[in-house]
């Protein structure tokens, strides 16, 4: 389990720049912004984002930006995010988001 234990602004469990040919598969992340984010023009390419619990957000689980290529984001369970959200039920924000 990876536990960023801060929700406000630009926490990030995992963030990606210029990475090329990650997998992240069968973790547990919570406590975040987001628990992956991959910002606009971070020019990384062939993700693998698979088979993951993340949870516990203020804004979203994932993130996906402009100008990242081939990234397979499959079989992940998102859950308990959303503005205002504290880890615990609810929220509305979005779980999986790309730009």
């Amino acid at each position: 389990m990876l536990d960023r234990g801060n929700i406000e602004d630009s926490s990030y469990v995992i963030e990606f720049w210029h990475a090329d040919d990650v997998t992240i598969d069968h973790l547990n992340l919570t406590g975040g912004t987001y628990g992956i984010f991959v910002n606009d023009y971070s020019y990384s390419e062939r993700l693998r984002i698979s088979n993951n619990a993340v949870y516990g957000y203020a804004d979203g689980g994932i993130y996906l930006g402009l100008w990242n290529d081939n990234c397979d984001i499959s079989d992940n369970q998102i859950y308990n995010y959303g503005p205002g959200n504290d880890g615990g039920e609810g929220g509305g924000g979005k779980s999986l988001e790309w730009a």
